[in-house]
């Protein structure tokens, strides 16, 4: 009988979003449960040392955590249909460069286009922030909780260079780039031809939720 290994994510997350394309593509084997359930807020958070999504548990009880930590775990146990890792060295650091590129540049634009949009988005978004609120809060309760974790969320926006000066700016270097990869993309199926590396699992998460 297969057992399944478990990711503790959200919905909307752009790290989640990363593991979770991997395991997909890959068959690997899991259920997914929300942050906000007991065993992860008293148990798997605990065990970490702190309050960070994704993880995954295995069959075993083990935990890993860190989008990329996870990735190479699975790597390493053979998951991978195709090395996520390029065999040659020039591909191999594209695929690095554009891990990189997904979890930092394109920060910015996930960060604008998930906080700043509130008359399409705040609806979407208070409702996938369900997933890390602890189980057993009642409505004005997870409204506080949502209230409070979303004034985080703009805050960090604007530590991360997202502000009215910058809004066009990084609306044009976004729109600019999805065009080039588009174009890319017209005559293979991913980042570097026929099978997903690193790269595409780094860009994935930010490409997948905003």
């Amino acid at each position: 009988m297969t057992q399944n290994y478990t990711l503790y994510g959200m919905a909307g997350s752009l790290y989640t979003a990363k593991v979770r394309a991997y395991m997909r593509q890959n068959n690997v084997p899991f259920v997914e449960i929300k942050a906000g359930s007991e065993r992860f807020q008293n148990i798997i958070s605990k065990n970490v040392g702190r309050w960070i999504i994704p993880v995954i548990e295995t069959p075993q009880g083990e935990l890993v955590q860190d989008g990329t930590d996870i990735l190479d775990y699975f790597e390493n146990k053979g998951f991978s249909k195709k090395s996520i890792y390029p065999k040659t060295p020039l591909l191999r650091a594209i695929a690095h460069l554009f891990e990189l590129f997904g979890g930092e540049g394109l920060l910015r634009p996930a960060m604008h286009y998930s906080w700043n949009f509130d008359e399409t988005n705040l609806d979407f978004i208070r409702n996938t922030f369900r997933d890390v609120l602890p189980d057993g809060l009642d409505e004005t309760e997870r409204q506080a909780a949502f209230d409070f974790a979303s004034g985080r969320m703009r805050k960090a926006a604007i530590v991360f260079g997202v502000n009215p000066e910058t809004y066009e700016s990084v609306e044009t270097a976004y729109a600019d780039f999805l065009a080039r990869f588009e174009a890319h993309l017209e005559d293979r199926p991913f980042l570097l031809g026929g099978a997903p590396t690193i790269g595409d699992f780094g860009m994935f998460g930010a490409l997948y939720a905003h």
